[in-house]
């Protein structure tokens, strides 16, 4: 049994006309194994039977779609930190 990994996998979503993204860890065996983990999250993000167009995921009769947009190995730390990173707000200079 290979050690697992940690994967910094980005989900997007278009709903109507607001785009957002999601940042998660996967813990997986290998990068495939981490984009399977990734993709059916995002196949199931709305609904358990979307309809898939170009990669994406189809909910609601197209009023929003989702698509797992990157898979990348990192750490725990370094997820961490880009996150704490990302989420913390500072005073202007």
């Amino acid at each position: 049994m290979e050690k697992k990994k940690y994967y910094h996998y980005r989900l997007e979503e278009i709903n109507g006309e607001q785009e957002y993204s999601y940042d998660y860890l996967i813990e997986a065996e290998n990068h495939a194994e981490a984009n399977e983990i990734a993709e059916r999250h995002a196949s199931s993000f709305y609904d358990d039977e979307p309809e898939i167009v170009d990669g994406s995921y189809v909910f609601f009769g197209g009023a929003i779609t989702t698509e797992a947009v990157s898979v990348e190995e990192t750490t725990k730390e370094n997820f961490t930190e880009r996150m704490l990173r990302e989420a913390t707000l500072t005073a202007l200079s």
